[in-house]
């Protein structure tokens, strides 16, 4: 499962879902996050997007042994 604490701390806390998609190998799509409001620099790609808060249940299922 994706832990966010290692995510953040890895990216320095900014990362979209794209970029969790390719970094993890999962296909997450908006409807598995919970996002920021507004939108801010990706700290993977450094585009300007909407940013992952958190994993919804559908989401965590999908990152479970990954």
């Amino acid at each position: 499962m994706i832990n966010f604490k290692e995510v953040r701390k890895n990216n320095g806390g900014m990362i979209c879902r794209a970029c969790l998609n390719a970094e993890y190998d999962v296909k997450l799509t908006p409807k598995d996050c919970t996002y920021y409001s507004g939108k801010n620099k990706c700290a993977r790609c450094r585009v300007i997007k909407h940013i992952v808060r958190k994993l919804r249940f559908s989401g965590k299922m999908k990152t479970l042994f990954k």
